[in-house]
């Protein structure tokens, strides 16, 4: 046997080992850090109310970790690529839940807000780090291993308000700081899993140097960047109005209205889990086209029914399809920018989702001139570019030849 044979030999060993649990580890992380990010909004009542906090103040803290953590992603992204640091892993989860819960427990608004911003830096840094190893340890499944990475941090954001409102009703805003054991928990595992010298992490470096030959197709890329944005336009749209439509449309009470906000979110979640399933069978780029056709099928047929409990299936198959992509749209991405997978990642997920949010005003005011028939009619629109787009987004296999 050769040097070379016996050098690469543990690392194929070791690349077949960890595949289920580096996944599981990094959703549970994902779960974990858009738990937190999701506690800030819903700990937002009870800092306005206890602080004495204007509306304006409260919205800032917000602010600051949501536009934060998505805007700077892309460069947290950038340096991911050319210093793959495992470390920020377990950093920016321990970190993000300690300044969290530093923040929730103190009084003084320019300490909770800077300790808000160290939130979203964490976040900001976790991100495209974490989306770079999902693509370097799902390899065989990856589509299917993004998926789960996804419904982690999906379920983290849909857990947080009722993490906080039952510790708030037990003992308080101190209460904050119960996410701080798993946090320390998991960031110990990120470390053993990742950082040490003979972790699993080596083989991954290795299998990044295999694929550095592909050229980045940046054309490809970038008309993949308009199809995520309006994905992401058209999902903020539904989660900001979709209640008040049902209510208006109806004659819903608000607890009704929040009841198909919550078909829609949680039909969304099996949605994203399929959909990696399923990209991993059919193709991604096929099921990317799927989810934005039977998307913009589906949408109207919602709004022009006149039978409520159709409305109510229909609602059930429109999570399903408009969430099929969530995971395929980050995978592409990574696909056409092979040698820049944590830029890639951090535009899928991060920069396109903001500027995606940046948009529920000017459909709140268009609702608020016109009606919310008319704000609809422009998410379905907006799917229809999206579906024009996803139909000549090119092979990432053909659209990429050797550097």
């Amino acid at each position: 046997m050769s040097t070379t044979e016996t050098a690469s030999a543990p690392s194929d060993v070791v690349q077949e080992r960890p595949l289920n649990s580096a996944v599981l580890l990094l959703t549970s992380s994902h779960f974990l850090i858009d738990l937190c990010q999701g506690m800030i909004p819903a700990l937002l009542p009870f800092l306005v109310s206890q602080n004495g906090l204007s509306y304006g103040a409260g919205a800032g803290l917000v602010f600051a970790v949501s536009a934060l953590s998505s805007l700077i992603q892309p460069l947290f992204g950038q340096l991911a690529d050319t210093n793959p640091w495992a470390w920020l892993l377990p950093v920016s989860v321990i970190g993000t839940s300690i300044a969290v819960a530093m923040g929730a427990v103190a009084s003084f608004y320019p300490f909770v807000f800077m300790m808000f911003v160290i939130a979203g830096l964490g976040i900001a840094a976790f991100h495209p780090q974490a989306a770079r190893f999902v693509h370097l340890v799902g390899q065989k499944g990856a589509t299917t291993s993004m998926s789960f990475f996804s419904v982690g941090g999906a379920i983290g954001f849909a857990t947080a308000p009722l993490f906080v409102k039952q510790f708030m009703k037990g003992i308080g805003v101190s209460g904050s700081w119960l996410v701080l054991p798993p946090a320390l928990l998991v960031s110990w595992w990120l470390f053993m899993m990742f950082c040490r010298g003979d972790s699993p992490h080596l083989s991954h470096r290795a299998r990044a140097k295999q694929i550095i030959n592909r050229a980045d197709n940046w054309l490809a890329f970038g008309q993949l960047s308009v199809t995520t944005l309006c994905r992401s336009i058209v999902f903020f749209g539904l989660n900001t109005f979709l209640a008040l439509y049902w209510m208006k449309r109806w004659s819903a009470t608000p607890d009704q209205g929040v009841d198909m906000l919550f078909i829609y979110l949680a039909s969304g979640i099996i949605g994203t889990l399929l959909g990696g399933w399923i990209a991993d069978r059919i193709g991604r780029l096929l099921t990317l086209r799927l989810s934005f056709g039977i998307s913009a099928l589906l949408l109207p047929i919602l709004f022009w029914s006149n039978n409520e409990t159709l409305a109510k299936f229909l609602l059930v198959l429109l999570g399903l399809s408009t969430f099929l992509c969530a995971s395929v749209i980050i995978v592409l991405g990574q696909e056409y920018l092979p040698n820049r997978v944590g830029f890639a990642s951090g535009i899928t997920i991060g920069l396109a989702v903001s500027a995606g949010g940046m948009m529920a005003p000017v459909l709140g005011v268009l609702g608020d001139w016109y009606g919310l028939g008319l704000v609809m009619s422009v998410l379905e629109v907006i799917l229809l570019v999206g579906t024009v787009q996803a139909m000549i987004l090119p092979d990432p296999s053909r659209a990429t030849g050797t550097a």
